[in-house]
């Protein structure tokens, strides 16, 4: 009896081990494409006069609402180790609302601060779920179980389904991969058009607050957001992109979670917005197969000659690169590395590989984990706080 005991005992450890060998993230600590360094968000404050920075952050595919935002300013509190200020004594909502279209696109201001040593830390975040929400809602017929859009009540879908399937067919196709088919199409207008409202309410807001006003502006942008939030700024009218420029310029890295305009590109290429059309902020020619934030680099660096001595006071010149930093999961379905044909003199690029979850026999990473774990992963968001030096 206590042979088999011992042999079962054995036979469990030996699985266990097997399993443990067989879960793997094979790009942790991640793989840095270049040997050149990158400027983190504390890089960007300590550079800082006043040392203040702005951080701006928009949402990927699938719904999202408000308590998206809240949930980025506590994560970011900890990553930073900051405290989070609250609008009154009396609060418990770190967010203060700035913008709200028509339409239901949002944008809120929360604030971090280091007591200690006068740090702090900004943080925007742009909302634009809204318009995509009621169409979604007549895909429900077709979902298995309850989702972001879909409530209990709305479940009629009677067959059978796989877990992993059922779960990829309910997220993953009718609650995300549906944004960006709308925004494809000509809900991508309603949403361009909410999001640069946001976008200008917030620059008017950096500009005048007297702290602000003298801060560097970094930019995270999750999967669809990256192609939204650069196509609401770069397909306007060329008056109004120079309304902007002053704000722009500030930029000092741009990091990209999930980039998916490679893809989206190939359904909407800016190839009619003002900025590629009238080309009045450059004399270079510009590739149609370049990435939108590449763009919009070339179109910061060309505003910094004409603000480069407003720009003292956070250590930017118009020579100065625009970080780009792009984190990839190979095993996200829906994410592309930034290549050199997407890119241009005015940004510096490193690709980042992460692993934002197991590896499993080397034969599969959830679908779903891989696309949309970035912020989630401590790799990551290292990186953003202390940049690559």
């Amino acid at each position: 009896m206590a042979n088999k005991n011992l042999y079962i005992q054995t036979l469990i450890v030996i699985s266990l081990l097997f399993l443990i060998s067989s879960c793997s993230t094979p790009y942790s600590p991640p793989q840095v494409s270049s040997s050149d360094s990158f400027l983190g968000l504390e890089d960007t404050i300590q550079q800082s006069q006043d040392k203040e920075a702005v951080l701006i952050v928009i949402h990927g595919m699938c719904d999202h609402k408000k308590p998206w935002i809240t949930k980025k300013v506590k994560q970011f509190s900890n990553i930073m180790e900051m405290e989070i200020n609250f609008p009154n004594s009396s609060s418990t909502d770190p967010l203060t609302l700035i913008s709200s279209t028509s339409d239901g696109i949002e944008g809120y201001r929360a604030n971090l601060t280091r007591e200690t040593s006068k740090e702090s830390l900004t943080i925007y975040g742009i909302i634009y779920s809204q318009p995509s929400y009621e169409k979604k809602q007549s895909l429900c017929s077709d979902v298995s179980s309850k989702t972001d859009v879909c409530s209990s009540d709305d479940i009629t879908y009677q067959h059978e389904r796989a877990t992993l399937n059922a779960d990829l067919k309910n997220d993953l196709m009718n609650n995300c991969l549906a944004d960006a088919v709308y925004y494809l199409g000509d809900g991508g207008d309603i949403i361009r058009s909410g999001v640069r409202e946001v976008v200008d309410d917030i620059f008017k807001d950096i500009e005048t607050d007297e702290q602000l006003k003298n801060s560097s502006i970094s930019f995270i942008s999750e999967s669809l957001g990256s192609k939204v939030l650069t196509d609401a700024i770069l397909c306007d009218s060329a008056s109004n992109i120079e309304n902007r420029a002053h704000t722009l310029a500030k930029t000092q890295s741009i990091f990209l979670a999930a980039n998916q305009i490679p893809l989206l590109n190939l359904g909407h290429s800016n190839n009619n917005c003002a900025a590629r059309s009238t080309r009045t902020y450059t004399n270079s020619q510009i590739n149609s197969n370049q990435n939108n934030w590449s763009i919009l680099a070339e179109l910061i660096s060309y505003h910094r000659q004409s603000v480069s001595q407003d720009l003292s006071g956070i250590k930017i010149s118009s020579i100065t690169p625009i970080n780009i930093v792009a984190f990839t999961d190979p095993n996200d379905l829906l994410s592309y590395e930034v290549t050199n044909a997407n890119v241009n003199s005015k940004s510096k690029i490193t690709n980042v590989t992460v692993s934002n979850a197991n590896t499993w026999f080397g034969f599969a990473e959830h679908p779903m984990n891989a696309h949309t774990d970035y912020l989630k992963n401590n790799d990551v968001t290292q990186l953003i706080r202390w940049g690559n030096d």
